[in-house]
């Protein structure tokens, strides 16, 4: 995806409190707008979007969103996304150790963006329209934005399941297997992923097996039909047309993004 250049690098610095928690990394606080159509990538750190201005679309590990000001992701490292601007926007991003995140920070890609957070995210804005903001602000701006962001947060109740389904995708996922693992009623569980996600136990399984497949499709020369059977899909054919249904992309064309040869 064509991205510009940051508009202002707001702070770069180490953390000299041995009570912080953010482990000595370079760190940084951007403000960054997007356009042109997304480009797969990810990195080896934490990052953290959240909206200034207009709207962002977004997937992460295979889960698409539109951010808002009352949106915001959460990006592991080493985890594939993509953005696309939607008219005139304005991200604040922040990059990050994962471990200077809350424990279970990682387990959900969105999140709802209070209050607090919001005046926080408007204060870097008119800091960065009137000049550079002070060093000395930027490490507390990061600290208050985490405990803004997660203050209230509840625990992503699908954390569990979706780990489960990661580690063995190719297994029968049932509705029956599925409720068990995530505590639940099987009603129980189609209402929580109808409100919380838009989606039902199924499509569930079918993003997870996809998401895998977008990150194993980085590896030179994976056969696609050993692939469909790892994943737990009947053919390479019903691989294909799960990849194109919930991406609008082949597995060919993923193998594009990444620049990866195939077998």
């Amino acid at each position: 995806m064509a991205e510009m250049a940051p508009r202002r690098n707001l702070w770069q610095e180490k953390p000299d409190d041995a009570r912080d928690r953010i482990p000595p990394m370079t760190q940084a606080l951007h403000i960054r707008s997007y356009s042109g159509a997304g480009t797969l990538h990810d990195h080896d750190h934490a990052q953290l979007v959240l909206q200034m201005a207009g709207t962002l679309e977004i997937e992460v590990g295979g889960h698409g969103a539109r951010l808002s000001q009352a949106v915001s992701a959460v990006i592991a490292p080493g985890e594939p996304h993509a953005q696309q601007g939607c008219g005139l926007n304005r991200s604040l991003v922040l990059d990050l150790p994962a471990a200077a995140l809350p424990e279970g920070a990682l387990d959900r890609r969105f999140l709802p963006v209070p209050e607090a957070a919001r005046r926080l995210v408007e204060f870097a804005d008119l800091s960065a329209a009137t000049g550079t903001l002070p060093e000395r602000v930027g490490g507390p701006l990061l600290r208050l934005l985490l405990d803004s962001l997660w203050q209230n947060a509840r625990p992503c109740p699908f954390a569990p399941l979706e780990a489960a389904i990661r580690a063995e995708p190719a297994l029968d996922w049932t509705v029956d297997r599925m409720a068990r693992i995530a505590g639940m009623s099987r009603s129980a569980l189609y209402r929580a992923l109808a409100e919380a996600r838009g989606t039902t136990p199924a499509r569930l399984v079918t993003a997870t097996r996809i998401a895998l497949a977008q990150g194993a499709l980085r590896q030179p020369g994976r056969s696609l039909a050993e692939l469909a059977a790892e994943l737990g899909f009947s053919d390479q054919a019903a691989l294909t047309r799960a990849m194109r249904r919930e991406t609008g992309r082949t597995p060919g064309a993923w193998r594009a993004l990444w620049g990866t040869p195939g077998p």
